[in-house]
């Protein structure tokens, strides 16, 4: 009996312990990108991911950032205005994750408000066959 209360207790911690490696609050449809200062950085992953997930850190200290807009567009070279499909805000620790996009090639966007730069990462995802690995998103101060 002692081991079936054991089993359950795990199993039911599941889902919570995948929660807390996600902390960012969902974005309102209101919210959007911050304002940058100065240039936006670009960077390509040319290697397809499982799932978006990672951690927004600042790029001088290496120090997760809270309050950084996360947002994800699809990448459309058809159509310049770029579609929303997610977005959060980090919480202290910095994490952001999005599950359930469908294969295909997306912008990854960091803002933050305060004089920062903003971000953007070209990357793809395959659910089936990309890789299981964080993504680093680096956001800089204006210059």
């Amino acid at each position: 009996m002692r081991l079936l209360i054991a089993i359950l207790a795990i199993l039911s911690c599941g889902p919570l312990i995948g929660a807390q490696d996600c902390s960012c609050v969902k974005l309102n449809a209101d919210e959007i990108t911050r304002q940058g200062y100065s240039a936006t950085y670009v960077s390509i992953e040319k290697k397809p991911f499982k799932i978006l997930r990672g951690t927004a850190i600042l790029g001088v200290t290496k120090e997760p950032l809270e309050n950084v807009f996360v947002e994800v567009f699809i990448a459309d070279s058809k159509n310049s205005a770029l579609k929303r499909v997610a977005g959060c805000r980090t919480s202290a620790d910095g994490k952001f994750c999005f599950t359930d996009l469908a294969k295909g090639k997306y912008i990854l966007r960091l803002s933050k408000d305060g004089g920062f730069a903003i971000t953007e990462i070209i990357v793809k995802v395959s659910p089936k066959n990309g890789r299981d690995k964080e993504i680093t998103g680096y956001v800089m101060l204006g210059t």
